[in-house]
């Protein structure tokens, strides 16, 4: 249950206080604040009675704020209430009614907190909750994380003997189930909001995450939106196990050259893109050499004894090599690789006199003469066996069209799915697959181009988020039985000048070489295209003189286009005229009617009466996204705490799922 920011996570209620837990989430980023009304109070719900507040832990009273100096997230604070009677199940949280930017809670019941692992049935679960809680700072005192463990020390022993893990690891694994459970995700200075342990202590805190990313307890993803920190979470998989009080099954990462190379590549890309530092890259290549020192490149570079800057080179050359990119540009290699003149000044005399024995025992060459000549570089075709095995997968005469640019998405691998459109969407998206249909598009070609009019098929998907533009490409793909050749419009730009511009042009190249390569004509797809089909802007800067750069491009290649070219955009405001003219269908998404979301509601929970499925429809102004965000928000409670979701649940994650936008009219119906 969350307002305007705030979570509830815990309440305890006893004889001498009501102490309730939040969880603050820190949208505004460096610079916001967060405070509390001095006025806030709870009450037995539904009555007039106000039991007001008697202490605030790790949040000011307003006037004062507590301003967020760093990118931090979310912030944790309790609120401390006189007793209430014992009686009482259900309680309001109020801050200030009549205040917007204020949270308010209704109905709260006592017995059964949401995403609460305390009232789970499962044994497992209440232990890890237990030593959770336990770890949980409640002041701003910073705690010794050694004291912490000693104290204990014996509901950690049991746990370590039962999921085979050190005391450290089974302290920290607790803290981010309990942080995955109540926000999917979190990332390192959450943990430390969370637990308060000192910054020598904190030290030993990241060692021990890392320890359990590399053991696969926890899996790290890429940093989030408002902060450039690392997220963690618990897998999925994981928490089922727990919840059947099993210890997880832990497979290690299968491992091979090409998806070494593959975390390769992404490490040396946030590198060139400043997320990474060099001190950071370097250890990281450390760890997979000391883990896997019989993947070939690792293999190599050990016995041709490379220092550091030829193995960096070494592979560099690899990871491109295996997303099918074959020779590399210097200079934009010395770019990512390198950031000090120094280093620069060593890779570029080291690739000026061919000093390395990557030259002398012909693992790499330059594709003209030298370096004088020449800034192309590539891995010899002989030394590739070596490198990748005797039949490296990326030779293969059947074509993969995959890299870090755009993806062959192959129509058998879509999931089947049923949408629900508005009646004007459902006209639109029956033409457009009617169309695509293998027994209609070669006719269609031909008469367009008998009648001189350009042969290629152009769609844009515009309107509100999460009503299914994407999907709806996917399932027009699957059903008509054409590959979807999907770009990554993050990648194509990039901070160097020129190569954004022959990115997107290669693009189309290679969309060319994909029509060739399969029976049906595949999908060109630009998803969330916005950044690329916007107005033009007046010359201000070089990134403006890129992007106009890029979209002239992008409007001579549709003026030449052949073949199935569809994008979606969420802004279609700001759409340049010049692209509403080249695209030929224009397919406006509305928010799904009130006959949709009931179908919807009913298609993401069966269960859900027909009743019920209209009330809500008319109660909150869903996407289908957002409808199905629910559904699953709802699984995972139903998991976790082994029961039947109720239409009391469903309403909680309806007001959950609103976040920040207006609140969504009551349903017409009480809930016991």
């Amino acid at each position: 249950m969350q307002s305007n920011g705030s979570n509830v996570i815990n309440i305890e209620a006893d004889e001498q206080q009501v102490r309730i837990d939040f969880r603050y989430s820190n949208r505004h980023g460096f610079g916001g604040w967060v405070r509390m009304n001095p006025k806030c109070f709870i009450r037995p719900a539904g009555t007039d009675l106000h039991l007001n507040l008697v202490e605030a832990i790790g949040i000011p009273l307003a006037p004062k704020k507590l301003i967020f100096r760093t990118q931090r997230l979310l912030h944790y604070y309790t609120l401390i209430f006189p007793p209430l009677d014992p009686h009482i199940t259900e309680i309001d949280i109020i801050e200030d009614s009549e205040d917007a930017q204020s949270f308010n809670f209704y109905n709260i019941p006592l017995s059964l907190l949401p995403m609460s692992l305390t009232h789970s049935k499962n044994t497992v679960l209440k232990k890890i909750e237990h030593i959770a809680v336990e770890l949980k700072a409640i002041s701003k005192q910073p705690k010794s994380y050694s004291d912490e463990l000693a104290r204990l020390d014996e509901p950690l022993t049991e746990l370590s003997e039962f999921l085979k893990l050190e005391k450290e690891e089974v302290a920290i694994f607790c803290i981010g189930l309990f942080l995955s459970i109540h926000s999917e995700q979190f990332c390192l200075a959450e943990l430390r909001s969370f637990s308060h342990f000192t910054t020598f202590d904190f030290f030993l805190v990241k060692k021990t995450v890392k320890s359990l990313v590399k053991e696969g307890w926890l899996t790290k993803g890429a940093p989030g939106h408002h902060s450039r920190e690392k997220l963690f979470s618990v897998p999925q998989k994981h928490m089922e196990a727990l919840y059947n009080n099993a210890c997880p099954l832990i497979t290690k990462k299968e491992m091979d050259v090409y998806v070494a190379t593959d975390d390769l590549n992404n490490l040396f890309r946030a590198h060139g893109d400043d997320e990474l530092e060099t001190e950071e890259l370097l250890g990281l290549i450390a760890e997979y050499e000391e883990e896997y020192p019989t993947i070939q490149p690792f293999q190599l570079a050990k016995d041709l004894n490379l220092g550091t800057t030829e193995k960096l080179l070494l592979y560099y050359l690899v990871s491109k090599t295996a997303l099918g990119v074959e020779v590399i540009q210097t200079e934009r290699m010395v770019a990512v690789l390198f950031t000090s003149p120094a280093e620069k000044r060593k890779i570029n005399s080291l690739l000026l006199h061919k000093t390395s024995v990557l030259f002398t025992e012909n693992y790499i060459e330059f594709v003209n003469a030298d370096f004088q000549t020449d800034t192309k570089l590539k891995i010899t075709k002989q030394q590739l066996p070596k490198l990748f095995g005797e039949a490296p997968c990326f030779l293969s005469q059947d074509v993969d069209f995959t890299n870090g640019i755009y993806k062959l998405i192959k129509y058998e691998a879509i999931a089947e799915k049923t949408l629900f459109y508005n009646d004007s969407e459902q006209q639109a998206i029956a033409s457009v697959k009617a169309f695509l249909k293998a027994e209609n598009y070669p006719a269609i070609i031909k008469r367009l181009e008998e009648n001189k009019m350009r042969p290629g098929l152009t769609i844009l998907l515009h309107g509100y988020p999460g009503t299914g533009k994407t999907e709806t490409i996917y399932q027009l793909a699957r059903q008509t039985q054409r590959h979807i050749l999907l770009v990554n419009i993050s990648e194509i730009r990039d901070k160097y000048v020129g190569e954004s511009e022959k990115r997107l042009k290669a693009v189309f190249e290679t969309y060319k070489n994909s029509r060739k390569q399969f029976e049906q004509t595949p999908i060109l797809l630009f998803n969330e295209s916005d950044a690329l089909i916007g107005r033009r802007i007046n010359v201000e800067s070089s990134v403006d003189q890129m992007n106009n750069a890029m979209q002239n491009i992008l409007l001579q290649e549709l003026e030449d286009f052949t073949g199935i070219l569809m994008a979606t955009t969420n802004l279609t405001a700001n759409l340049d005229k010049a692209f509403e003219r080249r695209f030929l269908y224009k397919i406006k998404y509305n928010k799904p009617s009130i006959s949709a979301k009931v179908a919807i509601w009913r298609s993401q929970l069966p269960n859900l009466s027909n009743a019920d499925a209209q009330a809500l429809s008319e109660a909150f102004d869903f996407s289908g996204g957002q409808i199905e965000n629910i559904s699953r928000k709802l699984f995972l409670d139903t998991l976790l705490h082994g029961t039947t979701c109720s239409l009391a649940d469903t309403l909680r994650c309806c007001e959950e799922e609103l976040l920040a936008q207006e609140q969504g009219k009551k349903i017409g119906y009480h809930i016991h």
